[in-house]
């Protein structure tokens, strides 16, 4: 496990900060997206019609200095508990909350998980589920 800041600031609009962990899918998927520059959009979030997207990228992250067994120590204890695709919000705003994976385009898709070598975890209306 790993413990990431994430931090994008928006300038007089304001600024993003998280604090999350992931395990290590997690962080295979978090790197893929930052290498693809994955467009993750977070919404109003900043106020009424801010409509705030981000592009990944390895700037927006900060891993914190914590051995894994730290990290999961930490997240017990905050009862953040380690979900799919491998991730725990601790605080504040991270990535993975606004991304809705069966919703994604098929390219979107392939592109993270291509460059993550991770099988897709989630099902589709396509596959009849």
């Amino acid at each position: 496990m790993k413990l990431y800041r994430f931090h994008v600031d928006f300038g007089r609009m304001g600024d993003l900060r998280g604090l999350f962990a992931v395990d290590g899918r997690g962080d295979k998927i978090l790197h893929a997206m930052c290498k693809v520059g994955f467009l993750v959009q977070f919404g109003e979030v900043l106020g009424k019609h801010s409509d705030v997207d981000n592009q990944m990228d390895e700037d927006d992250l900060a891993e914190v200095d914590a051995t894994p067994e730290e990290v999961e120590i930490v997240c017990r204890v905050l009862g953040a508990r380690v979900n799919e695709p491998g991730y725990a919000t601790i605080n504040g705003y991270n990535p993975f909350d606004y991304i809705e994976w069966s919703d994604l385009d098929d390219d979107d898709a392939d592109k993270i998980l291509n460059a993550a070598s991770v099988k897709r975890w989630w099902t589709t209306e396509d596959d009849g589920e």
